[in-house]
């Protein structure tokens, strides 16, 4: 349920990984299949970067006004 509440972002275009790098498509499936799948260590930390980007987002958002 963490990564759903970003779904939206990543549908969106707004969450970009490399292309055509050797890695990505395991790194996708991981992510999808997060949090139920085998291996989730990857899942939390993309998750936790992204919380991470968007709180510096609005934070400087909010020092800006």
């Amino acid at each position: 349920m963490r990564l759903h509440a970003w779904s939206a972002t990543i549908r969106n275009g707004f969450a970009i990984l490399p292309d055509e790098r050797p890695w990505i498509a395991d790194y996708v499936a991981e992510l999808m299949a997060f949090p139920a799948g085998r291996h989730d260590d990857q899942g939390k930390s993309h998750l936790t970067r992204m919380n991470a980007v968007l709180r510096a987002y609005v934070d400087t958002r909010r020092c800006a006004k």
